[in-house]
């Protein structure tokens, strides 16, 4: 009898707590529905807008975090001018084909725009790609459609330089079906040797030398036929968990400094200046950033002004150090308000001005109008890896597309070109949002110099009006990231000088 009451007693309470357990889950569940929809019963759906592209990696982590997407299983649709599907550089600390642990572990996944994807793969994050790339793109002869296997592992018997662990990749073509995927014979397999040319750094290997870890399915389709693809695709018409991420250069993309290259400012001054200003400033977030820019126009302006430069002027006669005297004081000033945002002491501050005013004497008064109007920036975002370990630099905004150093296929749309694709985009964005993205991040691509800069703001505006509208069961909330170049204003809200 003792031992049946001891039964019922025990059972009464697992039950109780098995009851205290599901009513905690349900109600957790009720409260978390009920944050996700707007006032008016609309699911909410964010915007993140972002400066570059490897920092969508960091709010996608988030949401997970948060349970409101998917660890894996998900699906990106990535709507750019580039695949930004090469290979990261493992570090110590990188999450080997399994989740990360910790923010740090996170972090050496954001080392540059082009290889966050390939990084959101080998974690689990995603297994299918979409990336829908602009008709312009003439000269990289991507098919119009195209599908296939990308496997991702790690190099065998194999060094290059010193790093201790290289990823590789392989690509096999595929046949996508309703319920199958049939794979083709042959593949292709290579890694990146970064200690080589640009335009040899592909390496070839034969299969068996790439330890394979990860396989993805990878389709690549030009704008123009993405939505005939999307109403025969047989994955499109399942349940899936979509990422939906739009560059911004998916518009045109251009070096970011042609404003200097169209003046014929050397571009050997352009690197000298870099160097001097990358040890002057040593900008850590986007308020030193801003306070530099406006440092260093005022610097030119004032410069300009002493020298009594007139447009048809092509030297200085006023002394180095007569100068430097008469423009130090906001640089001596700024070390008392930002003393980390200069790099050095009152006495190396003056001698980089001083240097600094030997290469602005070189130049005309077309070049120094340039700069001003062209202005300086960080090299990359502060959440970047490696940004705290002496690769941020503070330099001439001119990207990283530089003369005789880029791969990248130039086109500079005009405004009728503009309109012409945002119908398309716009067209694409209807069908995709249909299936209720999880997410969407906005890359505005400005800052390391794809985007044209002279037509972000419109392209960014037309986009956001897109997410703006009305759409039926959906409200899309816009998230400004806090390491936006010139804020949400963007590019054409910088601090802007008058050079006489």
């Amino acid at each position: 009898m003792v031992k049946l009451y001891m039964m019922c007693c025990g059972y009464r309470a697992v039950w109780r707590r098995r009851m205290f357990w599901f009513l905690l889950t349900f109600f957790a569940i009720a409260i978390i529905t009920i944050s996700l929809m707007s006032p008016d019963n609309k699911k909410i759906i964010d915007v993140y807008v972002i400066e570059e592209h490897h920092e969508a990696l960091r709010h996608w982590h988030h949401l997970t975090v948060v349970n409101r997407m998917n660890r894996t299983g998900n699906m990106l649709i990535h709507i750019d001018a580039h695949s930004d599907m090469a290979s990261p550089e493992y570090v110590p600390g990188f999450p080997l084909f399994k989740w990360p642990v910790g923010e740090q572990q996170l972090f050496t996944l954001l080392q540059r725009n082009d290889v966050f994807i390939q990084g959101a793969g080998m974690i689990g994050m995603l297994d299918h790609i979409m990336w829908i790339y602009p008709s312009w793109d003439k000269t990289s002869e991507l098919d119009e459609y195209s599908s296939f296997f990308f496997e991702i592992g790690i190099l065998t018997n194999r060094s290059v330089g010193e790093r201790t662990k290289v990823f590789c990749e392989c690509h096999t073509p595929v046949e996508i079906h309703a319920d199958e995927i049939i794979a083709g014979m042959e593949s292709e397999c290579s890694y990146l040797d970064e200690t080589k040319s640009i335009s040899e750094m592909e390496v070839k290997i034969k299969k068996e030398e790439c330890q394979l870890k990860r396989r993805l399915v990878f389709e690549v389709i030009v704008d123009e036929l993405a939505l005939e693809v999307f109403e025969k695709s047989a994955w499109l018409n399942k349940p899936k968990n979509i990422i939906l991420d739009i560059d911004e250069d998916h518009f045109g993309c251009e070096r970011g400094g042609t404003s200097l290259e169209n003046v014929d400012v050397p571009w050997s001054i352009v690197e000298r200046l870099d160097v001097l200003i990358t040890d002057l400033i040593c900008a850590k977030n986007p308020i030193h950033e801003e306070a530099g820019n406006k440092l260093m126009k005022d610097f030119i302006a004032a410069f300009v002004d002493i020298c009594q430069m007139a447009r048809q002027s092509t030297t200085c006669n006023i002394s180095g150090q007569e100068i430097v005297d008469r423009v130090k004081g906001p640089f001596l000033k700024q070390l008392h308000l930002m003393p980390r945002m200069l790099c050095h002491d009152r006495a190396i501050t003056v001698v980089l001005l001083q240097r600094i005013v030997e290469v602005f004497k070189r130049l005309k008064y077309n070049h120094l109008l340039a700069l001003a109007e062209l202005g300086f920036c960080m090299n990359t975002s502060p959440v970047t890896f490696g940004f705290s370990r002496g690769n941020a630099q503070f330099k001439i905004c001119h990207g990283a597309n530089t003369p005789n150093n880029t791969l990248v296929v130039i086109h500079t749309p005009d405004q009728d070109e503009v309109t012409r694709r945002m119908s398309l985009v716009r067209s694409i964005l209807e069908h995709v949002t249909l299936m209720q993205p999880n997410v969407v991040t906005l890359c505005r691509s400005v800052r390391d110099g794809y985007t044209p800069r002279h037509l972000a703001k419109r392209i960014e505006d037309d986009i956001i009006d897109f997410f703006a509208q009305s759409h039926e069961g959906i409200k899309y909330n816009v998230i400004y990231d806090d390491n936006l170049l010139g804020g949400k204003e963007g590019w054409h809200g910088r601090y802007k000088v008058h050079v006489n």
